[in-house]
């Protein structure tokens, strides 16, 4: 496990006057470092979004759905979050894994199922040589959360292959959760298993915090970067 000293300081001290949140002028392709893992991931074949369960709205996943607890032959799938809006989802076995370079895994905290982390990892097992987890919380926050303590325990006693990128995206826009706690969580995650690790705490469509923890030029480590979440933010 390696455990890494992450500077925190407040949010005024972040942002400054709450008038210039607004104006930030950084969006996500300035502080991310997901640009180390194979630029192919913006191509659709090569990308797959999942919701773990069904949702109030059932505007991704159809009712009653569940993550499968025993194999992966019924998924509601998409290939991009953006095909959400004008079609329905796919449902089957995704026999195309070793195809995908950007997993787009949103966590509902519904799916009470080992499963979803056997899927998660044989993604992270595929034959692509760079990969990127984007793993965002549906709903409730991501961090603190049953769900992800869960996710540690799993993947701290794996040994997975070389080339993993993790993303955290934490929206806080329904609960609001201190960015200092959800800092400290993250010090339960394997670093040695990934060759990147990033952290964006998401206050709304327009104001966000982004903490590089990994990357391969060990690049703002444990800084805390104000930005923009939709603005540069093409296709991701």
């Amino acid at each position: 496990m390696v455990y890494m000293k992450i500077k925190t300081i407040t949010e005024q001290e972040i942002f400054g006057d709450i008038n210039e949140i607004k104006n930030l002028k950084l969006g996500y392709s300035d502080v991310t470092f997901t640009h180390e893992v194979n630029q192919k991931q913006h191509l659709k074949k090569h990308r797959l979004m999942l919701l773990d369960h069904e949702d109030v709205d059932h505007k991704v996943n159809p009712i009653d759905y569940k993550f499968p607890e025993n194999d992966f032959k019924k998924l509601s799938y998409y290939r991009d979050c953006s095909e959400i809006y004008y079609k329905n989802s796919e449902v089957g076995e995704i026999d195309f894994l070793d195809d995908i370079i950007f997993l787009d895994f949103k966590v509902s905290h519904k799916a009470k199922t080992d499963n979803t982390f056997k899927f998660i990892e044989k993604f992270f097992n595929n034959y692509q040589k760079t990969k990127l987890l984007h793993y965002v919380n549906f709903f409730m926050p991501l961090i603190p959360s049953e769900t992800f303590d869960n996710f540690c325990k799993y993947f701290n006693s794996k040994k997975i292959k070389k080339g993993c990128f993790l993303e955290i995206f934490n929206i806080a826009l329904w609960k609001n959760e201190n960015i200092d706690n959800c800092l400290n969580d993250l010090i339960k995650i394997n670093f040695s298993n990934f060759i990147g690790i990033e952290y964006h705490h998401i206050y709304d469509d327009k104001n966000a915090v982004c903490v590089p923890l990994k990357n391969k030029k060990n690049q703002n480590i444990g800084r805390m970067i104000p930005y923009n979440p939709n603005a540069n933010r093409e296709n991701v």
